[in-house]
């Protein structure tokens, strides 16, 4: 694949979006790394 493509796709856990004062879209993606907490923690929101 050529270095410069410009990738289309991610995988994210959680994408948080607004606008700051300049009317700018700002974007933030997380991605949690989760391998030592059992499943049925990972499915629940926090503090639940």
């Amino acid at each position: 694949m050529n270095q410069n493509f410009i990738h289309t796709y991610v995988s994210v856990d959680c994408v948080v979006f607004g606008f700051d004062h300049e009317n700018r879209l700002n974007i933030l993606l997380v991605q949690r790394h989760v391998d030592d907490v059992p499943l049925e923690k990972q499915i629940r929101l926090p503090e639940a």
